[in-house]
């Protein structure tokens, strides 16, 4: 029998990294590029005989000039051509720009939607329940740059680092801003989830019985209820639910199933995947955070479902009911889907009864209001049913919402709240 290749060569397709000549070619063109700049500068200003040879210090600079241009755009046509995935990246770019002005992935009309409370009255022989469990990913390098501090200076220097971020990697089958991976930040989220499931103790009362049996299917096991991981094809996902699950996965040797139907719902550029249909989520920092002897082998993804990067024209809502439906077609008790905070929001919103309001304060209500939090981790019973009209659709048992890990980040709603309690008790007061 052939020997398996080792692991390092397993993970090689699905990273696809750049030959260290693409990396060490383009860093060289980098180093020249500015050891140019300092020659014509030097050569150009403080060396009279160059000076002599013309008119006028503007035309040299402008000789200057277009030499120097055609040697940048040179070194550049001829990067661009030596490096398949420079070229890849120059596509996805284009892509990008398509989608942020076109994309109709945000557009549904909400209000037309049935009441998913019409489900709750239905005999419980009519209805289907599923449990879910949302893992949302830890903090992305995207997240660090936009969603950070918005003092000017600040968001300035994040934004720059992460454009030149970008720049240097450039050679790679990698990105700082399409399908954003996590940061030091995220890998220490998805740790502390990892830690939660491993050190959590067991109350035994009825009162922690939902939050008992999730974190049970969590860890998986013999006397666990049946569950099933599954992931979006947007590496932060997938890198979150390895780097929380991985002794787990290790233990049972059961796969991670990709499914394009969790992609994130916006216009981003970070929510475009780099991969392929079908093609297993490429996982930087992974075994690093692990500490592991070689890399995540491919077979650990299931990538069947895996259609690659979402439609122009498709809207969120396809995807939203296309999970749901997924889900009830599984025979596991508990679905643990690793994604993201506006997917997340969305679902709710979309499959939370109208009974549940805004700006109450209950775990329900945040579940509409709020996004969860990087690395957090909530659970939920899904009801499937037929309505009056032969439409299939969902409901989130708003009873049913359990916090395993972090919640929602309801800090600026709860602020909101108290500011508005202490404004009516002024008021009360000078009545009085």
């Amino acid at each position: 029998e052939e020997a398996a290749p080792p692991r390092h060569e397993l993970h090689a397709a699905a990273r696809a990294p750049a030959r260290p000549l693409d990396t060490m070619s383009f860093q060289l063109l980098l180093l020249l590029t500015v050891v140019a700049l300092c020659y014509v500068a030097v050569v150009g200003y403080a060396t009279a005989d160059v000076k002599a040879m013309f008119d006028s210090q503007d035309e040299l600079i402008q000789v200057g000039s277009r030499y120097l241009s055609a040697m940048m755009l040179g070194t550049t046509a001829a990067f661009a051509l030596h490096s398949e995935h420079v070229r890849r990246k120059a596509k996805l770019l284009g892509w990008g720009i398509v989608v942020m002005f076109f994309t109709s992935d945000m557009k549904w009309n909400k209000k037309t939607l049935p009441d998913p409370d019409d489900i709750k009255k239905l005999n419980i022989t009519k209805k289907k329940q599923k449990r879910v469990i949302f893992i949302r990913h830890g903090e992305s390098l995207w997240n660090e740059a936009f969603n950070g501090s918005k003092l000017p200076h600040k968001f300035s220097y994040q934004v720059i680092k992460a454009l030149i971020g970008e720049i240097m990697m450039l050679p790679l089958f990698d990105s700082v801003l399409f399908d954003s991976p996590l940061n030091a930040q995220g890998f220490s989220q998805a740790k502390i989830l990892s830690r939660t499931l491993d050190n959590y103790v067991s109350k035994g009362d009825k009162k922690s019985e939902a939050l008992d049996d999730d974190v049970a299917a969590m860890r998986g096991g013999q006397n666990a209820p049946t569950s099933v991981l599954v992931s979006s094809n947007l590496r932060r996902a997938a890198q979150t639910l390895f780097v929380s699950h991985w002794k787990r996965l290790t233990t049972t040797g059961e796969t991670v199933k990709i499914i394009s139907s969790l992609q994130e719902i916006s216009r981003n550029v970070d929510t475009l995947v780099l991969c392929h249909a079908q093609k297993p989520v490429p996982l930087p920092g992974v075994s690093e955070c692990l500490d592991l002897d070689g890399a995540v082998p491919l077979g650990m993804q299931d990538c069947v479902d895996n259609k690659g990067n979402k439609p122009l024209f498709g809207t969120g809502l396809q995807r939203l009911e296309e999970f749901a439906e997924w889900s009830f077609t599984r025979d596991e008790d508990v679905i643990i889907a690793a994604g993201h905070s506006l997917w997340f929001k969305h679902f709710f919103n979309t499959f939370l009864g109208k009974s549940v309001k805004t700006g109450e304060d209950n775990p329900a209500s945040d579940a509409r209001d709020c996004k969860v939090k990087n690395g957090g981790a909530v659970g939920f019973n899904l009801e499937c049913g037929q309505l009056a009209d032969g439409r299939t659709w969902y409901r989130v048992d708003n009873e049913s919402i359990e916090i395993i890990e972090g919640g929602f980040d309801n800090a600026k709603k709860q602020k909101k709240a108290a500011k508005k309690a202490a404004k009516e008790a002024k008021k009360l007061k000078k009545k009085q």
